[in-house]
């Protein structure tokens, strides 16, 4: 996914927007007026977990949309949910956005040698074999009805 994201960003080249803070503003006011402790009710329902995959995908490799979810004064009810998630998922080791924001947790350990070696030698294998599987692909596509 990471690969194919940024294959996607150069081929689209999407603008940068003025105010990332702005993105969140729609989940903002939806936790402003909630009566349960999450999006879905008493526990996480699938826009909760939407919702924390975003963060948790802005908080594997830090950049710009990072800045406002920590510092933004609109964005108070969305740190507070993502502390209440910090707490469902407190025994999960993999929480990238855990020294990010309250109550903290450990960052994940980076991977190592073997998962590397495995994602590169995947990457390669994919490659490499795209010659045949993109012809293929196209001509079942073309196969299928419309």
């Amino acid at each position: 996914m990471f690969t194919l994201i940024n294959v996607a960003k150069v081929r689209i080249r999407p603008p940068r927007p003025d105010d990332y803070g702005d993105q969140y503003l729609y989940w903002e006011n939806e936790l402003q007026g909630l009566a349960t402790p999450f999006l879905d009710g008493e526990a996480p329902g699938s826009r909760d977990l939407l919702l924390f995959g975003i963060v948790q995908c802005h908080s594997s490799i830090p950049g710009p949309p990072l800045a406002p979810l920590q510092d933004d004064d609109r964005l108070l009810a969305l740190r507070r949910w993502i502390g209440r998630m910090h707490e469902r998922f407190s025994g999960y080791s993999h929480l990238y956005s855990g020294p990010y924001f309250k109550p903290q947790q450990s960052a994940p350990q980076p991977a190592g040698f073997a998962q590397r070696l495995a994602f590169y030698l995947g990457l390669l294998a994919m490659f490499l074999v795209l010659p045949l599987t993109l012809p293929l692909v196209l001509y079942l596509m073309s196969k299928a009805p419309k």
